[in-house]
């Protein structure tokens, strides 16, 4: 588990795969920073399928309020070039715990993961142009 100062990251579980359905099947903006087909009805085997995978190959953490122990969102980071030491970062938060500057904290601490300790040289990340909220998050970085 990592503190992030006002949340809690740790690893994906099976027991974690509800809240991953639940955040991309309430926000159309999740749904496409997931880019998955079926919105608003993801089912739970594509997000398992989903889940597992990227948490075998990527680092995937799941964020938790601190004080409340609530759900927040999630983070996850991939290595994109092993040789240039180059990675891409991907960020989706529930609609509630946007706007508090959680989304910053978790960014902050994940590009320094990504630089102290695997060794990275670069994070890129893509938004799309329509998530002015994650544009005003990562232009602050």
């Amino acid at each position: 588990m990592f503190d992030t100062g006002r949340t809690i990251l740790r690893p994906y579980k099976e027991s974690d795969l509800s809240h991953l359905v639940d955040l991309a099947n309430d926000d159309p903006e999740v749904q496409s920073t997931l880019m998955f087909s079926g919105y608003p009805n993801l089912r739970y085997e594509s997000m398992r399928e989903f889940a597992q995978a990227t948490s075998k190959e990527h680092f995937m953490g799941l964020a938790w309020d601190k004080e409340t122990g609530d759900f927040v969102g999630y983070i996850k980071l991939r290595t994109s070039s092993a040789r240039n030491r180059s990675g891409e970062v991907a960020i989706a938060l529930k609609r509630e715990w946007r706007g508090k500057g959680l989304g910053t904290e978790i960014l902050q601490w994940m590009t320094a993961y990504a630089f102290k300790v695997m060794g990275l040289h670069r994070v890129v990340l893509t938004v799309a142009e329509t998530n002015s909220a994650g544009i005003a998050v990562y232009k602050k970085m």
